[in-house]
């Protein structure tokens, strides 16, 4: 951007961060609290936060492209790598190069920040700019699994007020499933990388509709919605898993939800099993921009529970 450019770029900030709340509801059509901006970007616990440039116009917001740390490990070896969140311009911002620019300024604050490596989750419409125009790789896909539940169709009309009678509901009928204990990370089995899962993790991931489970010996990890959606989940063999979407249906039908959605790296057991009784749908491509980064970052996998929308 030159000196005669209309646009102001700030990096994210206390004092700026309502501006976020303005363009998801511009962009998206998405109504969030300041408090949920704040909330996903406080990453104090990783000693650093804030990874984000906006472009404003007379005061006014009109882009944003984000960053979002976390530790990432494989074998003994622990990083720090920052996940790609948050991309948004106005209509009238689009094509013009702010989000070059914005992209620029994020790469270099990343840098001096000591993230590692950059990552994210491409669809149809990011993937050209990030591979093609800011030399990300690319080589592996999210698969996405829904698998409905018809039964749940016999409880449409469970009234509920937002997620609070559906959350109740839950507890009273699967109570007994809910564990104490968070999950333990399944990728973590010395041949592959993976999110680092520790008390700061879960802390900043706490939802009032996030549950922890055990079924079948199994520990899961879901999300209480219009769909149950699973954020990850441990495996000893893919036999187990009919056990477990047993469980899992019968929580649908229970509680008026009609589906269930996973999501995971292309390459894990997860997607494989899973694969064998459902079609995967090829989601979104799992992209890195390596720094200084020395895990190998075709060994990473990911979950839904990655994602910045679980």
């Amino acid at each position: 951007m030159n000196n005669n450019s209309p646009y102001q770029f700030e990096r994210l900030s206390d004092d700026n961060i309502h501006h976020l709340c303005t363009l998801f509801s511009r962009v998206f059509k998405k109504n969030l609290f300041v408090a949920d901006v704040l909330k996903k970007y406080n990453t104090r616990h990783l000693g650093v936060q804030y990874l984000g440039h906006m472009a404003l116009m007379n005061g006014k917001p009109i882009a944003y492209g984000g960053f979002i740390p976390f530790r990432l490990g494989y074998q003994h070896q622990t990083e720090l790598g920052a996940q790609s969140v948050d991309s948004m311009a106005v209509n009238e911002a689009k094509g013009t190069g702010v989000f070059t620019h914005i992209y620029h300024l994020n790469e270099f604050l990343l840098k001096s920040s000591g993230i590692r490596f950059g990552y994210g989750f491409a669809n149809q419409s990011s993937y050209p700019v990030f591979v093609n125009k800011f030399g990300w790789v690319s080589n592996r896909y999210m698969h996405s699994f829904v698998v409905p539940v018809k039964k749940a169709l016999l409880n449409a009309g469970l009234k509920r007020v937002g997620g609070f009678d559906i959350s109740k509901k839950f507890k009273e009928e699967f109570g007994h499933l809910v564990i104490n204990e968070p999950i333990s990370q399944p990728f973590n089995d010395g041949q592959h990388g993976y999110t680092t899962y520790d008390k700061d993790y879960f802390r900043y991931k706490s939802d009032p509709m996030h549950y922890f489970i055990r079924v079948e010996n199994a520990e899961v990890w879901i999300k209480l919605g219009n769909i149950l959606s699973v954020g990850h989940f441990t495996l000893s063999s893919p036999d187990q898993l009919p056990l477990i979407m047993d469980q899992l249906g019968r929580i649908c039908i229970k509680t008026g939800m009609t589906k269930i959605f996973f999501q995971f790296s292309e390459n894990s057991m997860h997607a494989t099993a899973l694969s064998k009784f459902y079609q995967p749908i090829i989601g979104t491509a799992i992209c890195f921009k390596n720094f200084t980064g020395l895990i190998p970052q075709d060994k990473i996998l990911f979950s839904n529970a990655d994602t910045d929308t679980f």
